[in-house]
């Protein structure tokens, strides 16, 4: 464990001055700029071994001003089941292991107002510390820094919610539903999102006013993280993605299709760039997997289905003459004897590994995971879906570091066939 948060400490140092100022992003684009939304794709905590799998996250402020944040942890089905504030002085960094916040400990941090002497939240030399005076005290719509413990109540039903158990009493689902896929092996999935906000909320992604209450559009937070088994002895590391906001410069209109639009009607009020929809990876079959995450463009069964069902859109259509194998002569392989069935039972945010095809060994994969949703946005002619997919890797044996990278995106949702966006400054 040490061994591997060494490791993390210092590529983090090598790569901040990298990032200390925001550069020229292009959005709708997957360009490893700093965002107003930093997407972690996926997460596993193991319940059932303390010494076993878990998720540590990093969180970058890439510039002098002082931000807050929104950290919103959403199970595998796409709802929201637990969010808090973060606060980052200015370059300041932020890291957290998972097995922590599932365990009620959430990482610590406080603006000025709060922690006046620096004891928490640390204002460097060329840094801003700032006060948020909502952070303060309490209330049904401010949360308070630094955070308190969880109960022992909100953690059970959290840790239910990300297993496909019933949820007692979490806000936003119907008490006795489930909100995530069983899988019966006592870890916990789901992905994370963090959002520039103006206050100490205590609303998820999907309240109504949330985007325009609560967020700003300050394109200036990376992060990364890394799942680790050290029992297993084993890691793999990646970048999370970073998503830009046009709210500042030439804003998307209503219509558009943006990263929350299932949340506001498609009217873009989140102002963030949407994902990809169509994917490349290079693959080795003894080694490479693939876990994919997958936008259901609605909201239906975010309050929870009855455990042991899916949700009425549930599961998303897969057209598989876009999910195609290359082998390396490159003779293409049909998709249902390559691959078989698996994409099919993707439910909404689906984290569950997938195996590369073995009928070759070495090759790609293309995968196409649009799918239709009445009353989403077209683009021209075309319906479409953004997604995640991410290539995970390890050494065939004794191997202590493997990688967990961004396939290659080829598709924008918004712009399909205008190669990757628009430049924008920030």
């Amino acid at each position: 464990m040490s061994r591997i948060r060494n490791f993390c400490a210092a590529l983090l140092m090598v790569l901040l001055p990298i990032w200390s100022v925001p550069a020229a992003a292009v959005v709708n684009a997957m360009d490893p700029a700093p965002g107003a939304t930093v997407f972690y794709p996926y997460f596993e905590v193991d319940l059932a071994n303390s010494n076993g799998a878990t998720t540590v996250m990093t969180l970058v402020n890439t510039s002098a001003t002082a931000i807050l944040g929104n950290v919103t942890i959403w199970s595998d089905w796409g709802t929201p089941v637990h969010q808090f504030p973060i606060y980052l002085t200015g370059y300041d960094v932020a890291s957290w292991d998972m097995r922590n916040v599932l365990n009620g400990v959430r990482p610590q941090s406080a603006s000025d107002g709060q922690d006046p002497t620096d004891a928490i939240s640390k204002q460097g030399h060329y840094s801003q510390d700032i006060n948020f005076a909502s952070c303060t005290s309490a209330s049904p719509t401010n949360a308070q820094l630094p955070l308190t413990t969880l109960g022992a109540g909100v953690v059970a039903d959290i840790r239910a919610a990300l297993t496909g158990t019933a949820v007692t009493n979490l806000p936003g689902i119907t008490a006795g539903s489930c909100v995530s896929n069983a899988y019966g092996d006592q870890i916990a999935r789901g992905y994370v999102t963090i959002d520039t906000e103006n206050n100490c909320t205590t609303k998820y992604p999907s309240d109504s006013t949330y985007f325009t209450d609560d967020i700003t559009h300050q394109n200036v937070m990376w992060g990364d993280y890394m799942l680790i088994n050290p029992a297993a002895g084993t890691g793999q590391g990646g970048l999370a993605t970073m998503l830009e906001s046009r709210g500042y410069t030439v804003p998307f209109a209503s219509g558009d299709y943006t990263y929350y639009g299932r949340f506001n009607g498609f009217t873009a009020t989140d102002q963030r760039e949407a994902l990809s929809s169509h994917w490349i990876i290079h693959g080795d079959t003894d080694f490479t997997k693939i876990v994919a995450w997958r936008d259901p463009k609605t909201t239906i069964g975010i309050a929870g289905a009855t455990c042991g069902t899916l949700p009425a859109n549930q599961p998303l259509a897969t057209d598989y003459a876009n999910v195609v194998w290359f082998d390396s002569f490159p003779d293409d392989l049909t998709a249902t004897a390559a691959f078989g069935s698996p994409l099919s039972k993707l439910a909404m945010s689906s984290t569950a590994p997938l195996s590369m095809p073995s009928v070759k060994k070495t090759g790609f994969f293309a995968l196409g995971l649009d799918h239709t949703v009445a009353g989403v946005p077209t683009v021209g002619t075309q319906a479409v879906a953004q997604s995640m997919v991410l290539a995970v890797r390890q050494p065939r044996t004794g191997g202590l570091l493997g990688s967990r990278a961004m396939a290659f995106p080829v598709q924008q949702v918004m712009t399909p066939n205008a190669g990757f966006g628009r430049v924008i400054h920030n």
